[in-house]
């Protein structure tokens, strides 16, 4: 059985590349911040839950998305990168 050994070298991206990747992100992170804000807003005014409740609530339910969103990429990379015993 032959031995395959890969090279990778890291790629560099563009400024250009890095700018319109960063251009991409501002849009959905002006939805998350615009929907935070009528979550919050909504709970506080017509529901009536105190603003620091609302955003804890907020916070958590992000970290936990987060964490999650995190760790099944992770998982998929592994089992792609991982070489096959």
């Amino acid at each position: 059985m032959s031995d395959i050994s890969r090279t990778t070298e890291p790629r560099q991206l563009s400024v250009i590349t890095m700018l319109s990747y960063g251009i991409g992100e501002a849009a959905g992170a002006c939805k998350n911040i615009a929907w935070g804000v009528l979550l919050l807003f909504y709970y506080q005014q017509v529901v009536g839950v105190e603003a620091a409740l609302v955003g804890l609530a907020i916070a958590m339910s992000v970290v936990v998305a987060y964490g999650l969103i995190t760790a099944s990429t992770s998982q998929r990379l592994r089992a792609y990168t991982t070489p096959a015993s």
